[in-house]
C-alpha cells in the first residue's frame, strides 16, 4: 500500500461518517509514512473540528518538524491559536 491509498481510504471513511476509523488510518499512515504531510493536515483537521485544539496543535506541529515550510500547517496553527 502507499500513503496516497491510506489518505484516500481515510477520506472515504470520513465520507461514510466513520471518523474513528479515519483517525486510526491516519495515525498508521503517519507511523509508516512520516513524510506524508497530508496525513498530519487531515488528522489535525479532524481533531480541530471536534474541539480538540491541543491535540490538533500537537499533530500539526509534528508535521512542521517534517516539513517546516508547509503553509497549510502554519495557517491551521494560526486559526486555532485563540483556542489554546
Amino acid at each position: 500500500f502507499s500513503s496516497e491509498y491510506l489518505i484516500a481510504f481515510s477520506v472515504l471513511s470520513l465520507d461514510l461518517k466513520a471518523e474513528d476509523f479515519a483517525v486510526t488510518v491516519l495515525r498508521e499512515c503517519i507511523k509508516v509514512f512520516p513524510y506524508e504531510i497530508n496525513a498530519y493536515i487531515l488528522y489535525g483537521n479532524i481533531l480541530a473540528n471536534h474541539g480538540k485544539y491541543e491535540e490538533a496543535n500537537a499533530i500539526w506541529r509534528s508535521g512542521l518538524v517534517v516539513s517546516p515550510g508547509n503553509e497549510q500547517l502554519k495557517q491551521n496553527l494560526a486559526k486555532i491559536k485563540a483556542h489554546l
